[in-house]
């Protein structure tokens, strides 16, 4: 008896690796991906972690041209962010390292996460600092995320869509401040399709804590010195010529005066020109009427 034919096994044929390719992202798929950011409950409150992060990138982009930071230069930063405008945590320990969860866990379209030796690290890790610090976890923005902030106009509304979503008014000017975001400078560079570090200058990091704790947190002129936990409350930094109108980023002798009932920032624009350089804290509030010294 003759055998039959033998049966025909399938060929399977090894596909040839591509490199990978970074997708470009349109302005309106950022924002949408920043709408739609996961966040974790702590009791009933959603947690702010990932904005807080997300935030504190975009004023080291603003700053540096740069989103990348290693978790050893973000943890203090970030943290500080978090217990200041999320939910407390009652062990001091936690409180350090609270900046670990976001920067695991942020959504990795937008976040590229790798450890010292380059290798991707997965958002299923321990979100834990020793685990971190131990393999040198260093983050950074996509580059297409990059791509599109480097436009200042859509930078500015990242950082609006994140402040509005998850934060009131108040702690959202205080959240600008406290990452060194200037984002009503960022919409005038926007508008004029020019880039703010050519017709503004970057604004040095560091400037308005430096001049309030020259002032010891007080306003220049009233006295006013409210705050919300370690951060003033409607008192700020200001040039008499503002940084928007190539005021200069330095502190110099400022000059004290009263408000009237208007906001005491406003004084600055009716400063002599000799004045123009100086800078001093002013409260943003209306006041009561009092008497010019």
């Amino acid at each position: 008896m003759m055998p039959g034919p033998r049966p025909r096994l399938p060929v399977f044929r090894a596909e040839r690796p591509q490199s990978w390719q970074p997708r470009l992202m349109t302005r309106d798929e950022l924002l949408a991906q920043l709408a739609g950011l996961r966040r974790a409950r702590i009791g009933q409150v959603r947690a702010p972690h990932k904005p807080l992060l997300l935030l504190w990138l975009f004023g080291q982009f603003a700053a540096t041209g740069s989103s990348q930071a290693s978790y050893q230069q973000a943890e203090a930063p970030v943290s500080q962010l978090i217990n200041e405008f999320g939910p407390p945590v009652a062990s001091a320990a936690l409180a350090r390292q609270r900046a670990a969860m976001p920067f695991v866990h942020l959504e990795r379209e937008l976040w590229d996460l790798r450890d010292a030796t380059g290798n991707e690290i997965a958002p299923d890790v321990p979100a834990r600092r020793a685990w971190l610090l131990d393999r040198g976890a260093v983050g950074r923005l996509r580059p297409a995320v990059e791509q599109l902030l480097a436009d200042p106009a859509t930078l500015a509304a990242a950082a609006r869509l994140l402040l509005d979503l998850h934060f009131t008014p108040v702690l959202a000017d205080l959240i600008c401040a406290a990452v060194d975001l200037d984002v009503p400078a960022l919409d005038l560079a926007g508008t004029e399709r020019v880039s703010w570090t050519v017709q503004l200058g970057p604004r040095r990091r560091g400037f308005a804590e430096e001049v309030l704790r020259a002032y010891a947190y007080q306003c220049a002129m009233c006295g006013f010195d409210g705050a919300l936990g370690h951060y003033p409350v409607a008192i700020e930094a200001a040039h008499v010529r503002w940084h928007s109108q190539q005021g200069p980023t330095r502190s110099r002798t400022p000059w004290p005066s009263a408000p009237s009932t208007t906001p005491c920032s406003t004084w600055a624009s009716w400063a002599s020109p000799r004045t123009a350089g100086s800078a001093y804290p002013a409260c943003t509030s209306p006041g009561p009427k009092l008497a010019r010294p």
